[in-house]
């Protein structure tokens, strides 16, 4: 028997909101002297120590972009996000762990709040509630024709940026998923693809995002990202349906092929693995097996190159693993064990 679907989590795996920050009178991160970096690092935590509670949260040094920073860095052709040498960057985690601000890493605070599932305002919420936080302290860099001001010329305004992660492998296959985009494009949102390998799109993965900053306020951009969100769902939906009436047999061979696979693979590409992986997914959305869906959203992001190499540094894998093996080796055991109690 199939489990019972969170229907927050049918159609979408994450939603985040982030704020980015720079500090007036202050040179961007690219041009920031070690001095003023750390004056910035000192008075965040004072910050976060008011919000969170001193001690009650970790302190990482910040050792790359993930996925969700790449979307921001998408657009942004040139190199200016680099730091000067000398300069520290940290992150700092809320004791949940749906928080982190980061400083001194494309803009001088970035603030970040997720949330599991179709929730953007419960992130919504907590990045709020974050940034407040550090306003209290830090004098943030605005203009009155700019907004708030940012390294990324294409965050100025608002300098928010709305996200929902959706898995979409009905309404993707078909052609109404370019002119939803394009429709989606008219009303200041756009769909970004989690994964791309040679110009092609794989794991039917997509960012739904606002691209408007400037001219807008934050309540509206993250109402008109929710509304556009469940217009993208309610299509998938549909698509969704029609698929299964037409290809049923074709979708359950597909889930439990990609269950096999992942148990049992000794080397796994970044695009075969998200492959095999949403079609795991929407086996489980549509009941063809009881699997929680909690255990299957999180290897997603394990998956991926920079988890994989931070893998390889942290584990005691022999000298020499190349990501792929990496990474079939954390699907087998994630995954085996899930097939074997199915069978």
């Amino acid at each position: 028997m199939s489990r019972m679907i969170n229907e927050n989590k049918r159609f979408a795996v994450s939603s985040s909101v982030r704020f980015f920050r720079n500090v007036s009178e202050i040179p961007f991160v690219s041009h920031i002297s070690p001095d003023d970096a750390d004056d910035l690092n000192h008075n965040t935590k004072l910050c976060v120590n008011s919000l969170w509670g001193e001690d009650k949260y970790t302190v990482e040094n910040y050792c790359g972009f993930d996925t969700l920073d790449e979307l921001y860095l998408m657009d942004f052709a040139n190199n200016t996000f680099t730091a000067p040498s000398g300069v520290e960057s940290i992150t700092l985690c809320s004791p949940d762990g749906t928080s982190t601000i980061t400083t001194n890493k494309g803009e001088h605070i970035i603030v970040n709040s997720t949330a599991e599932g179709n929730d953007i305002s419960y992130a919504y919420k907590q990045a709020v509630k974050c940034t407040n936080a550090l306003s209290s302290r830090i004098p943030f860099a605005t203009s009155d024709e700019k907004g708030f001001l940012t390294a990324n010329p294409l965050c100025c305004g608002t300098g928010l940026k709305v996200c929902m992660l959706l898995h979409l492998p009905a309404l993707s296959l078909t052609p109404e998923f370019m002119v939803l985009n394009e429709a989606l494009k008219a009303r200041g949102v756009g769909l970004k693809s989690y994964f791309v390998d040679k110009k092609r799109t794989f794991g039917c993965l997509y960012y739904i995002v606002n691209n408007l900053t400037l001219g807008v306020d934050e309540d509206e951009t993250v109402e008109t990202v929710i509304e556009a969100a469940k217009n993208v769902i309610a299509k998938e939906e549909q698509k969704r349906s029609e698929l299964i009436g037409a290809n049923k047999i074709f979708v359950q061979d597909s889930a439990w092929r990609a269950l096999g696979a992942l148990s049992c693979a000794r080397r796994l590409s970044e695009r075969e693995f998200l492959t095999e992986l949403s079609s795991i997914r929407l086996g489980i959305t549509l009941g063809e097996f009881d699997i929680d869906i909690d255990t299957i959203d999180p290897l997603l992001f394990k998956g991926t190159k920079h988890y994989v190499k931070e893998k390889i540094k942290s584990s005691d894998a022999p000298d020499g693993i190349t990501e792929d093996v990496m990474r079939a080796r954390i699907m087998r055991e994630e995954i085996a064990p899930i097939l074997k109690g199915l069978l």
